[in-house]
Formats: C-alpha cells, structure tokens, sequence
C-alpha cells in the first residue's frame, strides 16, 4: 500500500509543475504570438498554454491527444524544460517506462534548478530498481526546495520500502507538520510507526487516514489494514488494537 499511494501522488506532480512554470514566466504570458515557432518569451507562453490543453485531455481521460499535443509542442520548442517534464510524466502514464525516463533526463539537461523535474525523475527510476538514484534524486529536490511535500513524502515512501523506518518517519512527521489535512501521510506514517512497534499511534494514524480521504478505495485498504494488525494482536496475546 505504501508504494500505491506514493504512486498516486505522482500523478498531480505535472500539474504542480504546469502552476510553478507559469507563474515563473507569468510576465511572457501577457503577451502571445499565434506563431508556435516564435521564441523568447512570447514562444514560452505558448508552450504553456499547450501543456495546459495537454493536461486537459489526460484529465478527461484523452491520453493519446495530449502526448501528440506535446510532441508538436517539442518539435516547436525543443530546449522548453517543462515541456519535456510533462511530456516524460505523460509517457510515464502511457507505461512507456524507458522514453519517460529519457524524456525527464532532457529535462533536467536543460535546468536542474527545479525541484519537481528531480521528483519526477525519482520515480520514474523505480520501475527499473534504481533506488539510489531516485534517493540522490529526492535529496536534490529538498535541497532545492525543502517544504516541498511531494520530495519528502516520496522520499519517505521509498525509505520505508528499504526499511529506514527512522529516516523516513522523520519525513512523514514533517509533511503531516506542513499539512495536517493531506491523508496519504498519515497512512504511511502509520505504516512505519507499527514497523517500529509503535502500534497504538500506527493505529490512530490510519484510524485518521481514514477520516480524511475521500477515496473509498484507501478507505477500505486502511480498514482491512487495521484488521491483520488485530489480528496479529490477539494471535500475540495483546490488548491494545484500533478499531476502523
């Protein structure tokens, strides 16, 4: 459950980045020339109107428009660095493991100063078992951003998947401290604090999982969660278990 969950929340990293890249160029986006081979600011305005639409049709569900809409807006402007970003998040939702990774490589190539470019990257190492370098990846990104949650909750996720309980509970206490109504942290957090034996605050972090997601999915993941661990309880002879 661990992983899905850090999985999803990939998923909204090529909106962030979509938001952060217009608002770093929100003086070129006064003005906007028709010509999608301009260049200078008025061409940056275009491709960000472009991932805009892109972002638009994978929203509903339209994935094949939205990576012909970002190859042309490639072909147009090939060194805009989010462009390629999102392109490679796209490939990376198409199952396209390889060119994603290629893609997102383009990307930071062209400016490594961004924080999301380097969690992106991070995950799309972990279908090819590159974890030391999704970890040099995530620890670039807080260095370069250290209140971005997406770095510290994945990096935490993926600390935990190679049991360094403590390192990533450090991880996930902050991101709940940045923002206590996020859910997916406190699942996880729960998730390492009964690893640790912490059982009845594991227990309360999932009971409060529970409480804040809307996805019933999680919602029933979680519950049937807190039963094994019930389970294992009484199995063990112990008194203090949670109840969903």
């Amino acid at each position: 459950m661990l992983k899905k969950i850090a999985v999803v929340l990939l998923i909204l990293v090529p909106c962030s980045l979509q938001a952060e890249s217009a608002t770093a160029q929100e003086g070129g986006l006064e003005g906007h020339s028709e010509a999608l081979g301009a260049t200078g600011p008025l061409a940056a305005a275009d491709a960000e109107r472009n991932i805009e639409v892109a972002l638009q049709y994978r929203a509903e569900g339209h994935l094949p428009q939205a990576i012909r809409l970002m190859e042309q807006t490639l072909q147009q402007h090939p060194r805009h660095a989010t462009s390629r970003a999102v392109m490679a998040d796209l490939l990376r939702e198409k199952g396209d493991h390889e060119a994603a990774l290629a893609m997102i490589d383009k990307a930071i190539a062209l400016d490594d100063s961004v924080a999301l470019f380097h969690v992106s990257r991070a995950l799309m190492y972990l279908p090819f078992q590159r974890y030391d370098e999704a970890l040099s990846d995530l620890d670039r990104a807080i260095a370069l951003d250290p209140d971005l949650i997406a770095a510290r909750f994945n990096r935490g996720s993926l600390l935990a998947q190679r049991e360094r309980y403590e390192q990533a509970l450090q991880d996930f206490d902050y991101c709940i401290a940045a923002d206590p109504h996020l859910p997916a942290p406190y699942f996880n957090r729960g998730s390492v604090r009964y690893s640790l034996g912490m059982k009845e605050q594991a227990v309360a972090d999932i009971e409060h999982f529970i409480k804040l997601t809307d996805n019933e999915d999680w919602k029933q993941s979680a519950r049937e969660l807190l039963q094994t661990w019930q389970e294992r309880q009484k199995e063990a002879g112990e008194t203090h278990a949670g109840t969903p």
